[in-house]
């Protein structure tokens, strides 16, 4: 068949003939798609040769990232369990000392390995904070979690000595068994110490002599060579007794008591002689009734331990020309009240000077080795009785 052109040439479409199946224009070209495969394919990827060469490296890097971090895990357990011998460590932490100051600390004395782990190992527990003082359980290269354990429990009681004033001591019989207990205390010391410290019962111009509580203290270890500590724990311990048994309502009480206006210093010093008068506790109301009721009198109150103070030297015996010293704490030659107290009164006899009994007595003798004494306002009677005292050798 021939084509048939029209006058300027161009083929008729009419007469063009119809294209072969696999000459269809467009992307109907090509078998047409299966199930499940997509009509049009999307594009391809295909990795740039750069990329291609990075791959390997970001993933010699992460690898080399655990590496890194497994060690440093692995270094940081060696740290805080360092394993190897448990010697003991005594360790202080300081007032003020921060949980940096507690690490550093800890890796110097061979405790934990490292300080920088340590305080790592706080933060991801979330933090600590240690009390100051000294802890007991601490050793050498410790696992982490006992030394927390340790510090967390706080510091161990601290170490103390003591030293026991008994009722009754002169202020430098007081002195002499505190230097004797606490060799590390010098004289100068305490001397400076009880010049400078000093009580809202003590007068101007007066000493502390009576006015340190006879108790037994506790002194911590490191503090055996502070006079000043002690003394002003034993002035506190004394107007802490004080103020529970009412000394500073003395006058008032006493004045009701007895008719007497008197300090609260005053008391305290009829309080000193009657812990050396009286060991019988039961007594030493009775023994305070006496001195009042003499006071009242207008007699002079006659104990011989004031005579025995005057004297500065303990003694059983008093000759004649003892009881004739003149001191102003010699009560058998002046009368009223001494000017200072003459030993340390412990709490019954402070309670005895601000209760009185209530009796006539103007005089008491001792009556046997233990101490009782008998009460009698007889002058008479209280001759007799004091004689045959002296003649069964209750004294001399």
């Amino acid at each position: 068949m021939s084509d048939q052109t029209g006058n300027d040439g161009s083929v008729s479409p009419s007469r063009v003939p119809p294209p072969a199946p696999d000459q269809v224009p467009g992307p109907a070209r090509g078998p047409l798609p299966g199930v499940g495969e997509s009509p049009v394919p999307g594009p391809t990827f295909r990795p740039s040769p750069r990329r291609s060469r990075l791959l390997p490296v970001v993933g010699g890097l992460v690898a080399l990232v655990v590496v890194v971090l497994a060690g440093s895990g692995l270094w940081v357990r060696s740290q805080l369990n360092p394993g190897g011998p448990n010697e003991p460590v005594d360790f202080v932490i300081a007032q003020g000392a921060t949980t940096a100051d507690v690490a550093e600390q800890l890796a110097e004395a061979g405790v934990v390995g490292n300080a920088t782990a340590f305080r790592a190992y706080l933060r991801v527990r979330g933090g600590a904070s240690f009390e100051a003082g000294r802890y007991s359980g601490l050793t050498t290269n410790q696992p982490v979690d006992q030394v927390l354990d340790v510090l967390n429990a706080g510091p161990a009681p601290p170490e103390v000595a003591r030293v026991t004033i008994p009722e009754g001591l002169w202020l430098s019989e007081i002195r002499q068994r505190v230097l004797d207990t606490f060799p590390e205390m010098t004289a100068d010391d305490w001397d400076a110490a009880v010049a400078t410290v000093t009580s809202r019962y003590q007068p101007p111009g007066s000493s502390l002599e009576g006015l340190l509580f006879p108790a037994t203290y506790e002194v911590a270890i490191d503090d055996r060579a502070d006079a000043r500590k002690l003394v002003e724990q034993m002035v506190a311990t004394f107007e802490a007794v004080a103020d529970d048994i009412g000394l500073a309502d003395a006058t008032a009480r006493i004045a009701a008591a007895t008719g007497l206006d008197l300090t609260p210093y005053e008391v305290i010093t009829l309080a000193s002689m009657i812990e050396s008068e009286s060991r019988v506790e039961t007594e030493r109301p009775q023994v305070a009734r006496v001195m009042y009721n003499r006071l009242n009198e207008g007699m002079r109150l006659d104990i011989d331990a004031t005579v025995v103070y005057a004297l500065g030297e303990r003694t059983e015996v008093l000759t004649v020309s003892d009881l004739a010293i003149d001191s102003p704490w010699n009560t058998r030659r002046f009368g009223g009240i001494p000017p200072s107290p003459i030993s340390a009164p412990g709490r019954t006899a402070l309670e005895s000077a601000l209760n009185p009994a209530s009796g006539p007595w103007l005089y008491y003798v001792l009556v046997d080795q233990d101490g009782n004494h008998f009460f009698t306002d007889d002058y008479d009677e209280f001759l007799a009785v004091a004689e045959d005292s002296r003649q069964r050798g209750v004294f001399q």
